[in-house]
């Protein structure tokens, strides 16, 4: 449902991943890659009370505007990825409630990366929202599996009001 308005709700999560987490970077001691932490437990997502959002953007500055605006503006703890086998990995292991897409990546587009995760089960349920220069590619990436598509540059409004539609119905689908 492209560009339909919701609030922002609270919502269940499965797994926090804290690889690059705002406010609480917990890497493991042998490795460079994400550690994803369990969060079952009620009173954990409470103290947390946060999305998580996957973004996946190959441009360091875009990278971190998006993140802190998803953490300034929808209280969200972000991780992120550069290219498209990395957004595989991390769509994964730590199942974001919303992942957050630029087409254009080096190595595996997100065209690719849209349609292996809506492929697998575990990773079909997640909200994907395209982010792209080209408006042309909307038809191709609502084809590939994206639900919604925000053109770069983008309104902070109508990027706002996508992201918080698609958490609220993460969380009354139950999926997360």
């Amino acid at each position: 449902m492209i560009g339909a308005k919701m609030p922002l709700l609270d919502h269940k999560w499965y797994a926090l991943c804290t690889f690059m987490f705002w406010g609480a970077e917990r890497h493991s001691a042998d490795s460079s890659g994400p550690v994803c932490v369990a969060a079952g437990d009620r009173r954990e997502r409470s103290r947390l009370d946060s999305y998580l959002v996957l973004v996946v953007e190959d441009e360091d500055d875009h990278c971190q505007l998006l993140r802190e605006i998803l953490r300034s503006e929808c209280g969200a703890s972000t991780i992120s990825a550069k290219d498209g086998w990395m957004a595989l990995r991390l769509a994964h292991e730590c199942h974001p409630a919303l992942i957050l897409l630029d087409l254009w990546l080096p190595g595996l587009n997100g065209l690719d990366v849209a349609g292996q995760l809506k492929a697998m089960p575990d990773t079909r349920h997640i909200p994907i929202i395209a982010l792209t220069a080209t408006c042309i590619r909307a038809a191709e990436a609502e084809q590939a599996g994206c639900d919604d598509f925000v053109e770069k540059p983008f309104d902070l409004d109508v990027l706002l009001s996508r992201v918080r539609y698609h958490l609220a119905s993460s969380r009354l689908d139950g999926a997360i």
